[in-house]
């Protein structure tokens, strides 16, 4: 009868077990104390778990920021029928990015 209770009152508002069993104490329901720590162990586990799964999660996305990109390569273009990759080397393109910042600053002949 209490693990219905409890899991009818977990599920009705919304909370873990542990959170109910301790509502449900100040109800004036009893559980035993062993029954409370498995609780406890079972939600620092599912925490744990969560939190590893998020780290992996944040991983991949380093790599993501620049797919089309490499160590060498600021953006590749295409690969050759050999497989080597081709286009812009980060130094060209940090060049390019001087040349605009030139470029646009000194302009008189633009309309803005």
């Amino acid at each position: 009868m209490r693990a219905k209770t409890l899991l009818g009152y977990s599920k009705h508002f919304s909370v873990n077990k542990l959170c109910a069993v301790y509502e449900l104490e100040f109800l004036g329901y009893t559980f035993k104390d062993s029954y409370k720590l498995k609780l406890k162990d079972s939600e620092n586990h599912k925490q744990l778990v969560a939190e590893k799964r998020k780290a992996a999660k944040k991983k991949p996305l380093a790599n993501d920021l620049f797919p089309s990109s490499d160590e060498t390569f600021a953006f590749i273009a295409g690969y050759t029928a050999g497989g080597a990759p081709y286009g812009i080397t980060w130094e060209e393109d940090q060049d390019n990015i001087e040349e605009s910042k030139i470029v646009n600053s000194h302009d008189e002949n633009l309309p803005f």
